[in-house]
């Protein structure tokens, strides 16, 4: 599919004159989001700009067309929709991107075509490894090579900042356990001495042992990580969270268990996981979340936007129908701020996406640009109030 015939198509959805079958072929090509990436790198600037013009118009059209929906069935579906727009507006380049609804009779389209350098986020922390002797080492300040020789295993750094076990030839490693603590708005990746990868959100924390015993393969997280686990039919991974407990022996998944959210949440991406939750279990499928809450036994498993969930290792922030509490959790995480609330919040709902280079000075403008809350910013204290 050409940029002028795609274009074209998205022009005939908004018209409201495209056949079923373009309507099908365009959908088809909002599923294939690997694809997208590499074919909107052949597009010209002129192009991108008439592709995302279009994209806004749709999006706009499709939520006026669609704001008198009742049923939540139609609801999420189209959140969901426009949740795919919004991933292909940061393929784009547009780096901020907002709806927000307060009923069905409101509704706020707003965009921002943007490039913010990442340096403008200055943050003292960096990320730390523990090692089982107490040491705690700055990753960001040592160099490229071997951080520690530790029972029988080499922890390494290599030139694009991942930190690495390898178990040594005939040494046996003793069990020894590390810690990995990454600050606000910071990510980091890390493989283990089985092979598994691990990439870790901001204010996340892994604890592991530098060397795996005979039997089992297990973590502890505290936070948000995405996981790669090296496949071992005879010593299965754990990944022990929150209020879950997942077993794997090989496969990709996501784990949010973040402290001051009520819930846990691991989606799989491949393969196949055991969720573990107050004494019941339940198997995943790719494409499927399991959200637990402390003190409730159920496990509710649902079908997920893997582009969402897995944006942020892109560093992306895409949400949908989700309220200013909820996007102030992220960005305390994020920008390293203290968010405090006054009086009566607005239950608004919003959804968009934004590159997390953005600056906080910009995502607050956006979200005070609705009219129903405003931000008091008092050096990292932002006040939340309407």
């Amino acid at each position: 599919m050409d940029a002028e015939y795609l274009v074209n198509l998205i022009s005939k959805l908004q018209k409201g004159v495209a056949t079923a079958e373009e309507i099908r072929e365009l959908e088809l090509f909002y599923d294939q989001f690997d694809e997208k990436e590499g074919f909107l790198q052949y597009l010209d600037a002129s192009q991108k700009t008439a592709y995302s013009e279009r994209l806004f118009d749709q999006i706009y059209s499709y939520i006026e067309e669609n704001k008198k929906l009742t049923t939540l069935k139609d609801k999420k579906r189209l959140f969901s929709w426009v949740g795919v727009a919004a991933s292909l507006l940061l393929c784009i380049g547009v780096s901020l991107y907002f709806y927000t609804r307060t009923n069905d009779t409101n509704v706020i389209v707003q965009q921002k075509q943007t490039t913010v350098s990442k340096a403008q986020i200055s943050l003292q922390d960096e990320p730390t490894l523990t090692l089982a002797n107490g040491k705690k080492i700055s990753l960001a300040e040592m160099g490229v090579g071997v951080l520690s020789d530790e029972n029988g295993v080499l922890i390494r750094k290599t030139e694009d900042g991942t930190l690495v076990y390898d178990d040594k030839p005939g040494a046996p490693g003793e069990y020894a356990l590390n810690l990995v603590e990454i600050p606000k708005g910071k990510r980091y990746q890390i493989h283990l001495p089985d092979g598994t990868k691990v990439w870790l959100n901001a204010t996340s924390s892994l604890r592991y042992p530098s060397s795996f015993p005979n039997d089992k393969r297990e973590v502890e997280l505290v936070g948000e990580a995405y996981f790669e686990v090296a496949k071992n039919a005879e010593k299965p991974f754990t990944v022990r969270a929150a209020h879950q407990t997942i077993e794997v022996l090989g496969t990709h998944f996501n784990v949010k268990s973040y402290a001051d959210e009520k819930s846990t949440g691991t989606a799989l991406v491949e393969g196949s996981v055991k969720i573990v939750h107050d004494g019941r279990s339940v198997i995943l499928k790719p494409g499927q979340q399991a959200s637990t809450v402390d003190n409730k036994p159920n496990i509710a498993v649902t079908e997920v936007n893997m582009e969402h969930i897995l944006a942020w290792k892109g560093g992306y922030f895409l949400f949908e129908n989700v309220n200013i509490q909820y996007i102030m959790r992220h960005l305390a995480r994020q920008y390293d701020i203290e968010v405090t609330y006054k009086g009566v919040i607005p239950n608004q709902r919003f959804g968009g996406a934004f590159q997390e280079s953005a600056t906080l000075e910009e995502l607050l403008q956006y979200l005070e640009s609705y009219g129903d809350i405003h931000f008091k910013r008092e050096g990292r204290r932002v006040t939340v109030m309407k």
